[in-house]
Parts: C-alpha cells; structure tokens; sequence
C-alpha cells in the first residue's frame, strides 16, 4: 500500500507540473497573439487615416486647380488657387508615404515647410 501511495503522489506532481507547464505555454500564446492583433489593428489605423487625408488633400488640389482655370476669377485669386493647390498636393504626397509605409512617422508640423515648396518649384 506505501508503494501505491508513493507511485499516485509522484504522478500528481507529475500532473500538476505538466499542467502548469500548459497554462505558462497557453498564456504565453495568448499575449503573443494580443501583441500581434494590436500590432496589426494599430498599423491598419495609421494607414487608413493617412489614404483618408492623402485622398482628401489630393481632390482639394484637383479642385482648386480647376478654379485657377476659370477665365471668371482675377489673376490674384487664381495665383492664390495655385499656390494652394501646390501646398495641398506636398501635404498629400506626405500622406501617401506614411499610408505606404506605416513604420514611418506621421508628418511634421508644419505640413508644408519652405523647403518643400522650393523643392516643388523647381
């Protein structure tokens, strides 16, 4: 009988240790898999935000530079449409590059610094 006992006691530790092996192994999966889910959700968020603002600022561009070509505005105005839609299309094209490449950061302000004009001008 002493044998008996001895043999039921080493396999419920035996037990208990495979058990919690399981439960550390499980857990460890489940944190993975909540990492990896928050990880994709943050990601999918960045690049649906900056494809909404690109899109946005890139129809505005279109749209102002259809009003530049109306014969009816003064010159004044028109210069004024123009230079707005340049701003609006850097603005886009730095949307674009974050929604393109979510690792990077968003854009800085100012949206559309001096040297990115120049580098549009030229």
């Amino acid at each position: 009988m002493d044998r008996e006992s001895n043999a039921s006691t080493e396999d419920d530790k035996g037990s208990t240790h495979t058990r919690r092996t399981k439960l550390i192994w499980f857990a460890g999966l489940a944190a993975a898999i909540g990492l990896v889910a928050w990880v994709v959700l943050h990601v999918w968020a960045k690049v649906d935000f900056c494809n909404g603002w690109a899109s946005h600022y890139a129809s505005e561009a279109k749209r102002l530079k259809k009003e530049a070509s109306n014969p009816n505005i003064t010159e004044d105005e028109a210069v004024r449409c123009r230079t707005a839609a340049m701003d609006y299309e850097i603005i886009a094209h730095k949307y674009e590059r974050v929604a393109h490449c979510p690792w990077r950061p968003y854009p800085s302000f100012p949206l559309v610094s001096p040297r990115d004009k120049l580098k549009a001008g030229e």
